[in-house]
């Protein structure tokens, strides 16, 4: 069984995870309309929902939001230049989550 400590550090990860996901799936659908990219990429992020949901369930019991240090967007105020570069931002987003979600 994990601590409290760590189901944040998940919980935080699963979210962020599933906003980069949700945010290339838009980007494919509305900004480039590639159909068979976007079949793969609502597919995975479907997938990893269903994947995950009973573990969101337990996590989200640990969330400490109104006291967390990197709360709102202070940390991440990047501006955007194009459509690609937030195709690319939250590629990188999502590989990150993962990346924690799997060291954890």
């Amino acid at each position: 069984m994990t601590d409290r400590r760590t189901d944040r550090i998940i919980d935080v990860n699963l979210n962020r995870l599933s906003e980069g996901l949700r945010v290339v799936e838009d980007v494919v659908r509305l900004g480039l309309e590639k159909p068979r990219l976007l079949a793969g990429v609502r597919s995975l992020r479907t997938r990893i929902g269903k994947e995950t949901r009973a573990l969101r369930k337990r996590v989200i019991l640990s969330r400490q939001s109104e006291t967390d240090l990197g709360r709102g967007d202070r940390f991440d105020r990047a501006k955007r230049k194009s459509l690609e570069d937030v195709l690319l931002a939250n590629f990188k987003r999502a590989e990150e989550a993962a990346r924690v979600l799997e060291e954890g």
